[in-house]
């Protein structure tokens, strides 16, 4: 699946162009106006499964290089078939979960606590000398 890591890079780019040229609050109000439109699950789920699906696939690497096993055709293709399956399943249960009403009251306490307006510029480290 090399589409996924061609969008994740067309994704990381344009994000850091968008905060260039638009400056550094453009990526966060374009992801905001993305979370309240009708494509947000689909835009979620696709971020996931990308960052998903290369994490777990380096994990299948990181254990190819340190057992030197699962070298054949039939081997790679099975565990090819894992990695996308896995990689499914974590985003499909992810954003299930983050989309249900019955979260755990501990978690809709701290995300309702969390400030996304707190920039590291505005971070006052005059103390600091």
């Amino acid at each position: 699946m090399r589409i996924t890591g061609v969008l994740l890079t067309i994704g990381t780019t344009g994000v850091a162009g968008m905060a260039l040229v638009g400056g550094v609050d453009a990526p966060g109000n374009c992801a905001s106006a993305i979370a309240s439109s009708s494509v947000a699950p689909l835009a979620k789920f696709s971020v996931g499964f990308s960052l998903v699906y290369h994490y777990i696939g380096a994990v299948r690497h990181v254990v190819w290089d340190k057992t030197a096993k699962g070298f054949t055709n039939a081997q790679m293709l099975q565990s090819s078939y894992a990695v996308a399956g896995a990689a499914l399943a974590i985003s499909l249960h992810s954003g299930i979960w983050l989309h249900s009403k019955d979260k755990p009251a501990e978690f809709v306490e701290i995300s309702e606590q969390v400030d996304s307006s707190i920039y590291v510029s505005d971070i006052d480290d005059s103390d600091k000398a």
